[in-house]
């Protein structure tokens, strides 16, 4: 293990985010680090995955805030309709509905 990652384990930084650091450009005070994030799951508790979710923050709130419309999820580079008006989903298609 060299340094900078020792520096970084003891900073809160464990490599399991999904999210690449940029240590270069940014400060660590700018990120929440691994560790924060794990302490601060328990806060949210029960409504981590609520939360978390982007989709299911969308359903459940739609009707309480002004949210924006999702047309479509993008998964390991295939494209899934999740829009009732919009079955038949392509990227092409997306753009169309986006302009």
């Amino acid at each position: 293990m060299n340094f900078s990652k020792i520096k970084l384990n003891l900073r809160g930084f464990y490599s399991i985010g999904q999210v690449p650091f940029d240590f270069n450009k940014f400060s660590y005070n700018d990120f929440i680090s691994d560790y924060e994030n794990i302490k601060l799951s328990y806060l949210n508790y029960p409504y981590g995955r609520l939360l978390r979710d982007k989709i299911l923050f969308s359903i459940y709130f739609k009707n309480f805030r002004n949210l924006p419309d999702i047309y479509a999820l993008f998964d390991k580079g295939r494209i899934f309709s999740i829009s009732r008006e919009h079955t038949d989903i392509s990227v092409q298609k997306l753009l169309e509905i986006l302009e």
